[in-house]
């Protein structure tokens, strides 16, 4: 639903933190900040705090056609309507969690094509529309940072 650079990060993009507001089909949202930790030619490490904390290890290898992409994410839900609830509804809590990534597979994809074109354009605003009900006018006009995930511990 929104990203918001905090820190552009270094050489390599190590250090560079970005904040998020993110959901699935169901109502609720998460709020986190992502930090790259180490930035290699074919791996990328990342920490999370805020509703997820944790990190993703995520590696490139070339394959036939293309590239193959493994990400490991490890992260604890921190979210705290949610958390209660992880045990008794995971069925439809990891029913969201398939949607949501294959939105974002969509979103991956259409982001690729884009800068294979050359193309300078946005991707279009309604492959970027929240569900509901944070697609409705007064709730996205609504919306204000809740919390504060940028919580680094060490």
């Amino acid at each position: 639903m929104r990203a918001e650079v905090m820190e552009p990060g270094g050489d390599g993009f190590e250090g560079m933190t970005v904040r998020f507001h993110t959901k699935g089909l169901l109502p609720h949202t998460f709020q986190f900040a992502a930090r790259i930790v180490r930035a290699g030619e074919d791996e990328l490490a990342i920490e999370t705090q805020g509703d997820f904390v944790g990190g993703a290890a995520i590696r490139t290898r070339s394959a036939p056609g293309g590239v193959h992409v493994h990400i490991a994410w490890r992260v604890l839900v921190r979210q705290p309507y949610i958390r209660p609830f992880l045990r008794i509804f995971h069925p439809i809590f990891a029913a969201n969690h398939r949607w949501a990534m294959r939105r974002g597979h969509e979103g991956l994809e259409q982001e690729i094509i884009r800068r294979r074109r050359g193309s300078r354009d946005a991707v279009s605003a309604a492959a970027q529309t929240p569900a509901f009900p944070h697609n409705l006018f007064l709730v996205r006009r609504a919306f204000r940072w809740t919390r504060s995930p940028m919580r680094w511990s060490g």
